[in-house]
């Protein structure tokens, strides 16, 4: 498992793919808050009434990178959904069985892999855009007691979301056998998902709020920032629906996988 591990991590190592998440993590918050700053900019200016309030904080910023329907966001399930399909096309996946490797551990390797880069990737593209948000803007609100409490669900709910997307692209890739399908799957599934959950929060979702809190994702940072009155109930729904969906993928991905015919 460890050699198997160290393969897989160093083919994404060397990737280019992976040096430009990097400097997208880097570059597109930077981008995102000057952009953001020269709006509250021309909104506050004299021709335009001098609103007197910015449009924008750190708060929302950091909740809203995150998401999984823009940006790097959308990005991340196509990269990694590549690195995993990699070695189905070039043919390494078969010699990996052919040499004794159980399917098992080649499905978990691939995962592990597909987790680490997800969650190092999205953790530096939030971290940068609240380094780069606090240069420009305040927080929003004062950031202490329940606002910490938000901030912390924020963070753990936002990377799930992440390693339950890593389960998504590593079961299409490893089943369907082909990069292509898996990339338009993962990515369509991703939007869909999104926009879905943006839906349902315009809605009143009262009677049935705790099988809402159960919908992959529908916890995450952006949806934390929209609906003021997150509660625990909320985060641990969310906490255990990511964990579960995640597992549900791995168990039944490895499950197929075992049956693939490989070429």
């Amino acid at each position: 498992m460890n050699k198997l591990l160290k393969a897989d991590l160093f083919r994404i190592r060397k990737s280019k793919l992976s040096f430009i998440s990097l400097i997208l993590a880097v570059a597109v918050p930077l981008f995102i808050v000057l952009m953001y700053f020269g709006i509250n900019k021309l909104f506050n200016s004299d021709d335009m009434g001098g609103l007197g309030f910015d449009l924008f904080n750190v708060r929302t910023m950091f909740a809203s990178s995150y998401s999984l329907t823009d940006n790097v966001g959308l990005v991340l399930p196509i990269f990694s959904a590549i690195f995993v399909s990699l070695d189905v096309t070039n043919g390494t996946l078969r010699n990996k069985v052919i040499v004794g490797e159980s399917r098992t551990r080649i499905y978990l390797s691939h995962l592990i892999s597909a987790i680490l880069f997800n969650v190092l990737i999205i953790t530096l593209y939030a971290a940068f855009t609240m380094l780069f948000g606090f240069i420009f803007f305040d927080w929003g609100v004062e950031l202490k007691g329940e606002e910490v409490t938000r901030l912390i669900y924020i963070i753990i709910i936002g990377t799930l979301s992440y390693v339950y997307v890593a389960s998504i692209t590593t079961f299409l890739s490893l089943v369907l056998n082909s990069t292509a399908p898996a990339i338009i799957f993962t990515v369509l599934y991703c939007l869909v998902l999104g926009i879905a959950c943006s839906v349902i929060q315009l809605i009143n979702y009262e009677s049935f709020k705790y099988l809402v809190y159960l919908i992959p994702t529908f916890s995450n940072g952006t949806s934390i920032i929209i609906n003021p009155e997150i509660n625990n109930v909320m985060f641990f729904e969310g906490l255990a629906s990511l964990i579960l969906f995640t597992a549900l993928n791995t168990v039944v991905g490895i499950t197929l996988f075992k049956k693939k015919e490989l070429k």
